[in-house]
């Protein structure tokens, strides 16, 4: 799982989040090759972040925070039973800034074409300049 933050200038709060199974990448292959692996992609618009600082704080000071999703919930009677068998626990997840995102990230598949990241001004080298010239090509 990855939070992409600064994914649009104009709306300083919004990301993006992108869930995925494991996915090994090759960084060394010289010819192009395809890696498909079953991925969503949710945009969160927000006026504030105050949400995802605290997500993000849990993570960086957290020793190793046990992070689950979809918890189903069943009622009986009264009586509220968690199944989690059906729980995902979370290994790893990565919070990003859009403009650290290059063509060789996987989470470049989140990165849309018309999105303006937020890159600070002594950045000269953004790697998703060169991804967002890629997508424009699409």
């Amino acid at each position: 799982m990855s939070f992409i933050k600064g994914i649009n200038e104009n709306r300083i709060y919004d990301y993006r989040i992108m869930i995925m199974g494991k996915a090994k990448i090759p960084r060394d292959v010289k010819e192009n090759y395809i890696v498909q692996t079953p991925t969503r992609i949710h945009e969160m618009n927000c006026d504030n972040d105050r949400n995802i600082n605290v997500l993000e704080y849990i993570i960086k000071n957290g020793n190793k925070p046990k992070i689950i999703i979809f918890l189903i919930i069943k009622c009986n009677d009264s009586q509220i039973n968690p199944l989690t068998d059906y729980e995902i626990k979370l290994s790893k997840v990565n919070i990003k800034q859009a403009y650290e995102i290059g063509k060789g990230d996987a989470e470049s598949m989140a990165i849309k074409k018309y999105d303006d990241p937020i890159i600070p001004s002594e950045v000269e080298n953004a790697p998703i300049r060169e991804l967002l010239e890629l997508i424009a090509t699409y």
